[in-house]
């Protein structure tokens, strides 16, 4: 977002071919090399904001679905303990995405991710909560094969 995508990392001679990014905290949208680029107002289509200012960068050697993954367990450990959603519902994405690093194919289980993701947006009492499943849309959606087999 807002830089090119042949950029150079602090003191690193290293030129990443493929970027993959992430703004700034553990609930935000992940992003291609072709996300890098592009405007911060384009981050609202995505129901995404810029947090605290930061961008975290990939190179194409880190695993999506261990940062889905991430994600997940970062709500179950993060999490208040108030809503159901965060308590249990984060507790089961974390066995549902482990399961699916096995088994990428599990049609039951992609179904079953998209329906947890869903009614943690839709009804966890904090933002944390209803932010978890950012992450997980955007690997889904930009990282196709890396966590649930398209």
């Amino acid at each position: 977002l807002g830089f090119p995508s042949s950029y150079g990392l602090g003191n690193s001679s290293r030129w990443f071919e493929t970027l993959n990014s992430k703004t700034s905290s553990t609930t935000e949208h992940c992003q291609t090399q072709n996300g890098l680029g592009a405007p911060i107002e384009s981050l609202q289509e995505l129901k995404g904001s810029v947090g605290h200012g930061g961008i975290i960068v990939f190179d194409n050697s880190v695993d999506m679905a261990e940062q889905a993954k991430f994600a997940m367990e970062f709500c179950v450990k993060e999490s208040c303990g108030k809503c159901t959603p965060c308590r249990i519902g984060s507790v089961r994405g974390v066995e549902i995405i482990e399961r699916l690093q096995k088994n990428k194919s599990s049609k039951d289980d992609a179904t079953l991710l998209h329906d947890l993701c869903e009614t943690l947006e839709a009804t966890s009492l904090c933002a944390m909560g209803g932010m978890t499943p950012n992450p997980i849309h955007s690997i889904i959606e930009f990282f196709p094969n890396e966590l649930i087999e398209k």
